[in-house]
């Protein structure tokens, strides 16, 4: 049995579209015997990120129900178990729970980001101090962890003692259900924001630059301030010819490669994961390039094009589809 522990749905972001896509690409791939570890639909009231109270109701939830699978003998040795998110407390209730009874299974999980990560906000909120020990426990008691990137994971091996061969760089589940949905031949000279705004993406460079750029006439938009949901959101990017980053902290970029499939034009820092990714075409070194690149961007968008799907189909093709199927291999082989 596989045992997937998803993350709570926001409808701005992939947590939602992970509850479908993920048990779908188990399927596709030949796994039949799932069982979905979800808890009961709630309102997320303090952003649209994290709402930090709701997030460990939904998480304690979860505990309670692989308890309950514990308790009427549900959960046997060779079970597999796969976290959306590694930072998950639940990973030491389950290893816990199965080490004492001597049930032998297998716990994976997707790690995001932790406190390894300088820039991540369990560090800069100061968690790292007692949170880089939780960290090294769930790591230790995974049999494997999926990170998206090189990047990622030379990260965790530079911050955290766990042994490198234990993490497999896979990517990230996604599908491409959305994208036939918009027209992207009517663009606009729109500059997005795709991130959530929080200090570590650097919303005040993107501010800036608005404020720079204001007698060009171009529309600079942050998407969080102003869509509800993934709809909203997507028919935004289908307009918009670029979209910028000057993140601090990136471990694969949902958001900039949401915005790519949907035909924008990324303006991107020369740094963190977007070096693995993208082409050097769409990245800057410093922020005396910005203002001209940007330029050059909008006024020339159709040279662009070709890039753009280039991009697009090396990401799909390296970073994306084969996401599940490498999990596959690592968790039944």
């Amino acid at each position: 049995m596989l045992f997937l522990i998803d993350l709570e749905p926001i409808d701005k972001r992939y947590t939602k579209q992970w509850k479908t896509w993920i048990p779908e690409m188990f399927r596709e791939q030949g796994i039949s015997d799932i069982l979905e570890i979800s808890a009961d639909s709630m309102e997320f009231k303090r952003g649209e990120f994290l709402d930090i109270n709701r997030t460990n109701i939904y998480k304690s939830k979860q505990i309670i129900k692989l308890a309950e699978l514990f308790d009427h003998d549900i959960i046997k040795s060779g079970d597999k178990f796969l976290f959306y998110d590694g930072w998950h407390y639940g990973v030491t209730a389950l290893k816990y729970m199965a080490q004492l009874q001597n049930i032998d299974i297998d716990i994976y999980s997707i790690w995001h980001a932790g406190s390894y990560d300088p820039w991540d906000f369990t560090s800069t909120s100061g968690l790292g101090y007692w949170a880089r020990h939780n960290e090294t426990g769930w790591m230790t008691a995974n049999t494997k962890m999926f990170v998206a990137t090189k990047y990622h994971k030379n990260l965790i091996c530079s911050g955290r003692d766990v042994e490198p061969s234990k993490i497999i760089v896979t990517g990230l589940p996604f599908k491409f259900d959305y994208v036939d949905k918009y027209d992207i031949t009517k663009k606009e000279n729109i500059v997005v924001f795709p991130h959530r705004i929080s200090k570590e993406k650097s919303p005040e460079v993107f501010d800036e630059l608005a404020k720079r750029m204001s007698l060009y006439g171009y529309k600079f938009v942050k998407t969080m301030e102003v869509t509800k949901n993934k709809d909203e959101y997507y028919e935004l990017l289908s307009r918009s010819k670029v979209t910028f980053s000057a993140n601090l902290q990136e471990t694969w970029g949902i958001g900039t490669f949401e915005a790519l499939s949907l035909g924008n034009i990324p303006l991107l820092p020369n740094r963190l994961s977007y070096t693995e990714m993208y082409n050097r075409a769409f990245l800057y070194n410093n922020i005396d390039e910005i203002d001209n690149r940007l330029i050059d961007f909008i006024d020339n968008y159709q040279y662009y094009l070709s890039r753009i799907q280039l991009n697009y189909n090396y990401i799909k093709e390296n970073y994306t589809e084969n996401s599940v199927k490498c999990m596959v291999k690592e968790m039944f082989s």
